[in-house]
């Protein structure tokens, strides 16, 4: 096999080398945005449990709220 340095250059240079040279840039870049899609992924299951939490707490106080209403209600019938 005897390829020149003409050759070699072109091939490098030339439409393989670009489209070598696009794929390894989309390459990269899918990466930065992969790893941008994972850290927001990160920070929404953050927001779900703290947005968990709070809704339970919310819901304990309804239940301790809806406990004092029925009990002034059982004290007024009473009267």
């Amino acid at each position: 096999m005897n390829i020149n340095k003409q050759k070699v250059l072109e091939l490098v240079l030339g439409q393989g080398g670009a489209l070598v040279l696009a794929c390894i840039a989309l390459w990269y870049i899918s990466q930065l945005y992969v790893d941008q899609i994972n850290g927001m992924m990160v920070r929404c299951d953050d927001d779900r449990k703290m947005y968990q939490d709070h809704m339970l707490r919310l819901s304990d106080k309804l239940d301790g709220m809806s406990a004092d209403i029925k009990d002034i209600k059982d004290a007024q019938v009473d009267q």
